[in-house]
């Protein structure tokens, strides 16, 4: 993965906030915070306990993040193994990436987001 390849003008696929802790909940479909919803799965979510602030950019391993899932109720996998790329882009205040992520359940989810900033509810 690369960063040349991330994507600033592709469509919101994504959502971020740092209300409770950093995260980073990536749909993989396109819409907004008004469309997406934390109970609106599936989703992965991915996230440390920390302030957008504290979160590096650059390419990060999924087991070494505090929080690496699939949330498809009533099922849960965890990320085993992979990596997302991740860039702030201040001017929007958005952040964009791709990640590959393969999760306890034997699935892969991967590819690029574009994630809006949103007020957790």
């Amino acid at each position: 993965m690369a960063f040349a390849a991330l994507a600033v003008d592709a469509p919101i696929n994504a959502l971020w906030n740092d209300d409770d802790g950093f995260g980073i909940w990536i749909y993989g479909r396109p819409g907004s915070c008004a469309q997406f919803d934390y109970k609106n799965p599936p989703f992965v979510v991915v996230g440390n306990r920390v302030k957008r602030s504290e979160f590096p950019d650059g390419r990060l391993n999924a087991t070494s993040l505090d929080v690496c899932m699939r949330a498809t109720p009533p099922n849960v996998a965890f990320c085993t193994d992979g990596q997302i790329d991740v860039r702030y882009e201040a001017v929007k205040n958005e952040y964009v990436g791709l990640y590959r992520l393969l999760l306890s359940d034997g699935t892969i989810w991967s590819g690029r987001f574009r994630a809006q900033h949103c007020k957790s509810k």
